[in-house]
């Protein structure tokens, strides 16, 4: 029987200086954990060496349980050196890793020795009745975490209704490292609202973990937390980090009655689909632009119907919807930030052309509209695109050390360039990504001045006009110069 229980919630580095996020995840497990769990937070953004900050608050490890957060790419990158030390230093201490890349690879994670067990799925269940678990040393089976053996049997996790989680324990932390100046405001703090997403993109690696599940906070919660929040810490701006906060148009519209009604300023942004959005009433839209929404990221992936259906994204959406939708959100006042999945395995040599072609539409309909490319990179979820891409040669790595491997980093983070059925994919992207930028400079980098919008438009406008981007070597030393920041890795 342990008899001081200790949490020690880690956050492996994920961001730019500056740019640093709200652990959301780990905060919302924080807030569950129940009284007689003591529990500190560690942030890895803020720790070049965060292993011996773990060390020094876990002691001997035996009444300690150390909660780790990892994404892949940067994220992985930390958690794996620290907790391969953290085995060697502290024996004694349970490690136990969470969120989308575990639940994707959770054998791997457990066969590398130095992960005790692994969370699938959502946690806001598995993780308060797996720390009883844990404390009493009882080795009955919780519903979404996999223990010692791989072969232990599975259920993934479930979502709890948001309005039934404590607010997040934000006086337990140092709030004002997380509020950042940004294209939103002065003062922006990141916000979770909603759990999951209803669809099932076969890109996408939330699908694994959302399983087609979503659940929301109600509108007067959100609300009333956010004003809460700028009272106390005078926030002005929010970043809902929803993996889709625009399913519910109700919940959508109250909100936005209520930032309304209050007659407080507060500018926000979201993720949302480009069919759900057409499908809410123009008044709607037209509140929720009046009540603050700047920005909405959504994905247009492509111009190709038929990849469009390879995407799962077919039968509700089209190209065609995404010029719809730029354009009313144009006359209305909201900016779109439409992402680009490109080169696919099953694409044809001259898809490209046809997808750069399809951009410059966007932008001569809504030239504020926001364009992000990446390259296609396979996830773990079973279809056709996953066979094409295996078919064609690519595997994942078989160990965490490959997953962190500098080629492996670049790939999670859609940059890679060894896929192998890529052609010239990755140069010509990244050319017309160069020009496109220069010519329609970023909205959302707001240390670029208006002289220097300026030459970037001016030294572009030639390359732009003759469609000709190959090798616009003066534009990349411009960006160099300017210190561009690029949306799509390093957020705004």
């Amino acid at each position: 029987m342990i008899q001081s229980p200790r949490i020690i919630f880690f956050n492996p580095h994920s961001t730019s200086k500056g740019k640093e996020p709200l652990p959301i995840s780990l905060l919302q497990l924080a807030a569950q954990v129940p009284p007689e769990f003591d529990w500190h937070l560690v942030d890895g953004n803020y720790s070049d060496e965060p292993w011996k900050e773990i060390e020094a608050l876990a002691g001997d490890g035996s009444d300690c349980l150390l909660a780790v957060t990892v994404m892949p790419g940067p994220q992985l990158a930390q958690a794996t050196p620290t907790c391969k030390i953290l085995r060697e230093h502290i024996p004694k201490l349970h490690i136990l890793w969470g969120g989308y890349f575990p639940t994707q690879h959770h054998e791997l994670i457990l066969n590398s020795g130095y992960v005790d067990a692994v969370a699938r799925g959502p946690a806001d269940f598995s993780f308060p009745e797996y720390l009883q678990r844990w404390r009493t040393g009882s080795s009955e089976p919780v519903n979404g975490m996999v223990v010692g053996s791989v072969d232990e049997p599975l259920t993934k996790g479930r979502f709890r209704n948001p309005d039934d989680v404590p607010d997040l324990p934000y006086d337990r932390i140092d709030l004002s490292r997380y509020i950042n100046a940004n294209y939103l405001g002065d003062r922006c703090i990141g916000y979770h609202s909603s759990d999951g997403c209803p669809f099932f993109c076969s890109f996408c690696a939330v699908v694994a973990l959302a399983d087609g599940h979503w659940k929301g906070q109600s509108a007067k919660r959100i609300a009333e937390t956010l004003f809460k929040l700028q009272d106390q810490y005078q926030i002005d701006s929010v970043q809902f980090f929803d993996n889709n906060f625009f399913v519910s148009q109700s919940r959508c519209l109250e909100f936005s009655e209520r930032l309304l009604q209050s007659g407080r300023q507060i500018t926000w942004w979201g993720e949302g689909r480009i069919d759900t959005l057409l499908n809410f009433k123009r008044e709607t839209l037209v509140k929720m632009q009046r009540s603050g929404l700047k920005m909405v990221f959504l994905g247009a992936e492509t111009s190709n119907p038929e990849t469009m259906e390879l995407y799962n994204k077919g039968g509700t959406l089209t190209p065609d919807m995404t010029l719809e939708l730029a354009e009313v959100f144009g006359e209305i006042g909201i900016v779109p930030e439409f992402s680009f999945v490109l080169d696919n395995p099953q694409d044809g040599p001259g898809q490209l052309d046809l997808d750069f072609a399809y951009i410059r539409r966007i932008k001569k309909i809504n030239p504020a509209s926001e364009i992000i490319l990446y390259l296609y990179t396979p996830v773990v979820l079973p279809g056709d695109l996953n066979a094409s891409a295996a078919a064609a040669g690519f595997a994942y790595p078989d160990s965490l050390e490959g997953f962190i491997s500098t080629e492996w980093q670049l790939f999670e983070m859609r940059r890679g360039e060894r896929l192998p059925w890529q052609r010239d994919a990755h140069s010509r992207i990244r050319e017309f990504e160069t020009v496109l930028n220069a010519y329609f400079p970023t909205e959302t980098d707001v240390k670029l001045r208006g002289w220097q919008r300026g030459l970037l438009r001016l030294t572009s406008a030639w390359r732009y006009g003759a469609r000709f981007y190959r090798s616009p070597l003066e534009l990349r030393a411009l960006h160099r110069l300017f210190r561009y920041i690029r949306p799509e890795v390093e957020g705004f």
